[in-house]
């Protein structure tokens, strides 16, 4: 065991802990997460039509988001295959707007096999007890 690291087998809470954040892609955001600076109060509200403007419109999924999509699919079809349907209606509606074309594109980036081996390091780590929690809240994680 590296210097800094949970022995995950020996701390059932922790186990508990990270199927929890794993679960809601906090853990995932978390480790990818870049410290920014403090942002200052505005001086006045923005109006409704300002706020619709600055909001991007979206786009679909990114390569990032698609790879953990990917390996949180490919770890439940294998852990608890009851949990692939709903995963995968997910993943479609994530990925609605979105060609075949371009998802294949997607996949062949360096950004997503990274966040794909990211998330499959995260879900090797998850007991076989546990797997089925985290496959039932793995939909919600898909964003």
């Amino acid at each position: 065991m590296a210097k800094g690291e949970i022995a995950m087998n020996r701390h059932p809470i922790v186990q508990t802990v990270v199927v929890a954040l794993l679960a809601s892609g906090s853990l995932t955001a978390l480790a990818q997460s870049q410290p920014q600076a403090p942002k200052k109060e505005a001086s006045k509200q923005a109006t409704p039509k300002q706020a619709a403007a600055a909001k991007p419109e979206s786009t679909g999924p990114n390569a990032r988001s698609l790879g953990r999509a990917d390996a949180l699919l490919d770890y439940c079809t294998k852990a608890d295959p009851s949990s692939v349907a709903k995963l995968q209606e997910r993943i479609k509606e994530f990925s609605q707007g979105v060609s075949d074309a371009e998802l294949a594109k997607m996949r062949n980036t360096d950004e997503y096999r990274q966040a794909n081996g990211a998330e499959r390091d995260l879900l090797a780590k998850i007991q076989p007890r546990n797997a089925r929690s985290a496959c039932a809240r793995a939909p919600a994680a898909i964003k």
